[in-house]
């Protein structure tokens, strides 16, 4: 099916009130459901952020650390190239052990590793090996290519029943993916998925949706249930990186592709979870008007959590609020020269995450959303008006 069939015409009330149904019970925390400690990390910081009184934890519950900023992949929607620019050298093993230390001194939870590609570093298993002796809860980001044999079993040996990988999977045949992430991958991609599943780790897999593989969201999701996958999330491109805008699709395309995918879901039983990571809720005119903007929030969290209760961590040991906002003037510190907590309260870099964005002159300032969307994405809209006090530029309704 061609986008064109698709159309971006205005949902109608019954797509709308499908896709309202949907969004409520398609949340980030059902996920964890049956991984009892991951779920209390979860819920411990939707009621923590659920009032406005709250400016901060004491320290990041959860932390993103790129462990490299090399890569495999020459993807068309990476966020991280050219805007955070690589670092030209790894931190060694000792340096990322002292690291990971102060994070464990910061009680903080769970550590995601990501990169660049993590797994392009030889010394990973060791690395990975270093995270569970603290015992942090660990969601490992991979595109897959490199979860092979041998190397790979040892990787899913050393992971808790608590922890979990996402695979990337961006097209359902070889040419779409390809297209997206410049490699051909596709085929190695979707045994090792299938050798994750089999060794029985928790594997979740991330579409992000653009106009080159938008078209086969149903199929991705088809095989996701073939492969016996865990979950898959449909998301957005962030407007960063390498990203081209005319890889954007329009969200009611995305809502449609969505909802054709929840009908597959149904008819056949398949008991993959399809999890809408669409990020803004609000868009769409005819999905404002069918809300009430006293109900509660279809968002996951009423709150960003970037520099309140989650930090990212550089390949060269800087901290930042969120892996889309690592700027200069976000710099709170590094973990090479202070402990977690002295950089965490630093009040400088995390104050417009913490005090909040002044959006009275946004194009969204009149919303009655406002103060459930909050404006988006502090690191997108960072990216594309060079300050974070602005709409997040993929919201329909403030460029339509």
């Amino acid at each position: 099916m061609h986008q064109t069939v698709v159309g971006t015409r205005e949902l109608s009330r019954d797509e709308v009130k499908r896709y309202l149904s949907f969004r409520k019970n398609s949340t980030s925390s059902n996920l964890d459901k049956q991984r009892t400690k991951r779920e209390f990390t979860r819920l411990f910081l939707e009621y923590a952020f659920f009032g406005d009184e709250t400016n901060h934890l004491k320290s990041p519950v959860l932390v993103s650390w790129d462990i490299t900023s090399k890569c495999n992949s020459k993807c068309k929607i990476c966020y991280y190239y050219p805007t955070f620019a690589p670092h030209k050298e790894d931190l060694s093993l000792s340096k990322l052990k002292n690291i990971a230390y102060k994070l464990h001194k910061g009680e903080v939870l769970e550590v995601t590793l990501g990169g660049g590609e993590p797994l392009i570093r030889k010394d990973f298993e060791n690395i990975l090996k270093t995270i569970k002796e603290y015992d942090f809860f660990t969601y490992l980001l991979t595109n897959g290519t490199l979860l092979q044999n041998t190397r790979a079993n040892k990787i899913y040996s050393l992971l808790d029943d608590d922890d979990m990988i996402q695979i990337s999977l961006d097209g359902a045949t070889r040419e779409t993916y390809l297209k997206q992430r410049g490699i051909d991958a596709f085929d190695t991609v979707v045994k090792n998925i299938s050798n994750a599943v089999k060794n029985g780790v928790a594997t979740h897999c991330n579409c992000v949706a653009t106009n080159l593989n938008s078209s086969e969201i149903p199929k991705i999701y088809e095989l996701c249930s073939e492969l016996g996958v865990g979950s898959l999330t449909i998301t957005m491109p962030a407007f960063l990186g390498r990203f081209k805008a005319y890889l954007f699709v329009h969200q009611r395309i995305l809502v449609r592709r969505i909802l054709e995918t929840l009908e597959l879901k149904e008819e056949n039983g398949y008991k993959t979870q399809l999890i809408d990571g669409l990020g803004l809720p609000y868009s769409l005119d005819e999905i404002r008007k069918a809300v009430n903007s006293k109900e509660k929030n279809l968002n996951a969290r009423p709150h960003c959590l970037a520099g309140t209760g989650k930090a990212a961590i550089s390949s060269i040991g800087d901290v930042y609020p969120c892996t889309f906002a690592m700027y200069a003037e976000f710099n709170a510190g590094n973990l090479l020269k202070d402990g977690l907590e002295k950089i965490w309260n630093n009040p400088k870099a995390f104050a417009k995450f913490r005090g909040g964005r002044d959006l009275s002159k946004a194009k969204c300032s009149k919303c009655k959303f406002v103060n459930m969307c909050r404006g988006g994405c502090p690191g997108v809209t960072k990216n594309c008006f060079g300050d974070v006090n602005h709409a997040d530029p993929r919201c329909m309704a403030t460029v339509m």
